[in-house]
This record gives structure tokens, C-alpha cells and sequence, in this order.
């Protein structure tokens, strides 16, 4: 979902310059390293003060037309790659399905037998945050997510051990996806248990501490 503060929409004009991933990832790394020494309680204003430094200044290198798609791809780079950001993002717009999250990886206690179960299974849900429906085609080495606006992403799905497995993400038409992870960026899963209806797992993203938990429905 795209959660946009309304400080945020504006209507500016610049010349242009061609931006990289590796530009637009390092903008959003120091946007979180800004974002973490704010001192202000208000997490509103935290966030303004990081984009009026950093992110408004960059804008004077954009062509009017690239301002949409910059925007897009910093916002939700700075997501990703930020787990304050997150975290404020979470308190702000809470999920609409429970979901947890934690800093150290969390035990499975799946038996054999349902990893089995899990492992015939093609298809599968879960909620997004606005609590529209996600469903998961699993399929011959991939995964594929079908949005409710019609969208989809593909990943590459490889298994790590009998319990967890890693996605490759390959392309998606979704505005948040396609912004919010790059060609190669990878994530881990971890199946936690399996309950009436759905699988606990829990999903990382390679090279951060946190583990968000959440849930697979089986239909």
C-alpha cells in the first residue's frame, strides 16, 4: 500500500539527471541515517525534517517529469532499506491482519509432515496492510504474487533448508513493488508453524535484524 504523508505532494520543476539504483539506495541510507539522530518526539515531523534535508535538496537535479518516479522509488527505498522509517510507517497505518515483528530470528516448530503439506501447495493469500487480498501462485521454481488491483510481482523461489527459503525478486507492474525492491534483492522465509487455516512464517530482508511475522492463509 502506498502510505504518503500529506506534507509529502507538491508540484515543483528542475532540470533533469538520470538516476541509478545505487544513487537512489544511498540517498535513503543517509535519509535513515538523518532519520535516527532527529531528536523531536513527533514522528510526523521527524520524517518532514529528513525529507526537507535531503530528499527536496536532490529534487534540483530531477527533470519535471522524473519527479513522480524519483519520488516513488526513494519513498519506498527508504522503506526497505530503513527499519526506523518502518517502524514509524507501522505506527502510523497498523496492518489490518496481526502481524509481529522482532529483532532476533524466531524458532520453528513445524514437524515434517507439514512442511510436506506446504511444500504441494500451489496456492496461497495473505493480507496487505490495507487489508486488501494477496494471492500466491507457487510454481515450478517461482513465486508470484496477484494483487487486487490486477498487478502482479515474480520472484524465483530457491529453498535454503528444509524450513526456509529465499526469493529473488525479478519484476513487477505494482507501484509499490516495483519500487520498493529491485532486480536481485533478496528475502528470506522462514516457515514458524502451521495453524488451522494459514502457516505462521516469517519473512527478512537480507542484511537487516528484524524478522516481520505474519500470515500465509492456505485459501
Amino acid at each position: 500500500m502506498k502510505k504518503i504523508f500529506t506534507f509529502l505532494i507538491f508540484a515543483i520543476s528542475f532540470f533533469g539527471k538520470a538516476q541509478t539504483h545505487r544513487e537512489i539506495d544511498s540517498l535513503s541510507f543517509r535519509m535513515c541515517d538523518l532519520l535516527k539522530l532527529q531528536e523531536v518526539e513527533n514522528d510526523s515531523l521527524k520524517v518532514e525534517m529528513v525529507f526537507e534535508e535531503t530528499f527536496y535538496p536532490y529534487l534540483g537535479n530531477i527533470s519535471p517529469e522524473k519527479i513522480d518516479k524519483v519520488f516513488n522509488q526513494v519513498y519506498f527505498r527508504f522503506q526497505r532499506n530503513c527499519p526506523a522509517f518502518r517502524a514509524i510507517l507501522n505506527q502510523m497505518y497498523p496492518p489490518k491482519d496481526e502481524v509481529t515483528f522482532q529483532k532476533t530470528e524466531p524458532e520453528s516448530e513445524i514437524t515434517i509432515r507439514e512442511l510436506s503439506d506446504f511444500k504441494k501447495q500451489e496456492k496461497f493469500s495473505y493480507k496487505e496492510v490495507d487489508g486488501n487480498i494477496t494471492k500466491v501462485e507457487i510454481k515450478d521454481g517461482y513465486w508470484v504474487d496477484h494483487f487486487s488491483d490486477e498487478t502482479f510481482s515474480k520472484l524465483s523461489l530457491e529453498w535454503m533448508s528444509d524450513k526456509e527459503f529465499q526469493l529473488t525478486f525479478i519484476d513487477s507492474n505494482n507501484l509499490t513493488r516495483s519500487n520498493f525492491s529491485f532486480p536481485g534483492d533478496k528475502l528470506n522465509y522462514k516457515i514458524i508453524a502451521k495453524k488451522e487455516g494459514y502457516y505462521l512464517v516469517s519473512v527478512n530482508i537480507e542484511g537487516q535484524k528484524e524478522y516481520e511475522i505474519f500470515k500465509l492463509y492456505t485459501s
